[in-house]
């Protein structure tokens, strides 16, 4: 991420990817919360006529300059979420988006001022030339997208110092969604930000992207077939709609993870902790944290909804050492997939080495 001044706002350059990986749900093949693996090992593990955990994908990578050479690697947490892009109001976010992937794909944001060439949005619009180029970049193509933070989008005085949006391709966006292809963006007010892009206000920061994913609606979903132990059985599953091999594709996860596999969020205790809790493509959910309490719109609260579309940060003083839980209250949910250890706040261990 480049950043160049001027009088009346800064040019924040990021430089990002689009690549194919297969990625694992749960990498442990273990449900690591509870001993009972009845509904667990249907989406855990590979059979003749079961995917398993392991899907193929595309993520989204920031790089440190247009070179693309050299990766700025995420925290393990991340998961398959893109690169949080961070701007304070007046800023102009040059992104510059190169698709490696096997298929077009582009980049659309939420909660930002755009010109229809850095739309990233694919439709029936009514323009040509130029303002078409930014609806879908082709593989193997470099588009940048230029993206104004205006008073409009920024947060007001009764807000936070930064509001969280979403972005993704929308080429078709539920596919491209469930292909993997998501980040968060940041919208803070002036003087929120350090030099390195940090915040100021707050200790930590962490991304919460809970999704249904449905694997089988995915761009990719024919190479993942092929993992099968029985891959003509599962492509005849998968042509015929079955019902219950398409429940058994459904990935009820936090970043990309099931059944605790999510790697920790390391916090000391009493610090100031950040969450930006995005959901996208289908679900309800009401998500708590074990042990801990956190606001919401400036109210103190132990649990909070949220589904389609919906972007909200999260903040939290870590209290109560110890290793807590992240985990959705919805029951089938919590059944399913969508809980932790902490997957989450590692208090105990940290406070305890901060301590000693």
């Amino acid at each position: 991420m480049s950043i160049f001044s001027s009088i009346c706002c800064l040019r924040r350059d990021y430089f990002i990817t689009a690549e194919e990986h297969w990625w694992d749900y749960a990498p442990s093949k273990q449900n690591l919360i509870t001993n009972d693996r009845t509904i667990s090992d249907r989406l855990i593990q590979t059979t003749e006529y079961r995917i398993g955990s392991v899907y193929k994908k595309v993520k989204l990578k920031q790089f440190t300059d247009g070179s693309f050479r050299r990766e700025i690697k995420p925290a393990p947490w991340m998961g398959y979420v893109g690169p949080t892009i961070k701007g304070e109001t007046g800023d102009v976010l040059y992104v510059h988006f190169r698709n490696l992937a096997s298929r077009p794909y582009g980049l659309h944001p939420h909660g930002v001022q755009y010109f229809k060439d850095s739309e990233g949005s694919l439709y029936m619009d009514g323009t040509s030339g130029r303002d078409k180029l930014d609806d879908t970049v082709p593989p193997g193509y470099t588009y940048t997208y230029r993206w104004s933070m205006l008073n409009t989008f920024a947060p007001t005085k009764d807000d936070e110092n930064c509001v969280p949006v979403g972005y993704h391709p929308h080429v078709r966006s539920t596919k491209d969604i469930d292909t993997g292809v998501v980040g968060i963006l940041l919208i803070c007010k002036p003087g929120t930000l350090n030099p390195d892009n940090s915040r100021k206000d707050v200790d930590r920061e962490f991304v919460l992207y809970a999704d249904t994913v449905n694997e089988t609606n995915s761009w990719l979903i024919d190479q993942s077939l092929n993992l099968c132990l029985n891959p003509q059985r599962c492509r005849q599953l998968f042509n015929q709609k079955n019902e219950a091999f398409i429940t058994d594709t459904l990935m009820y996860s936090i970043n990309g993870y099931i059944y605790g596999n999510l790697p920790d969020f390391p916090v000391y205790e009493g610090e100031k902790v950040a969450f930006y809790a995005m959901g996208l493509n289908l679900g309800l959910h009401v998500f708590g944290v074990q042990g801990q309490s956190f606001t919401f719109k400036r109210k103190r609260t132990h649990a909070v909804v949220f589904g389609i579309a919906w972007f909200q940060g999260l903040y939290m003083t870590t209290r109560n050492p110890g290793r807590w839980m992240i985990f959705c209250k919805v029951n089938y949910h919590f059944n399913r997939e969508l809980y932790y250890r902490l997957s989450g706040m590692n208090t105990h261990c940290y406070s305890y080495c901060y301590n000693n």
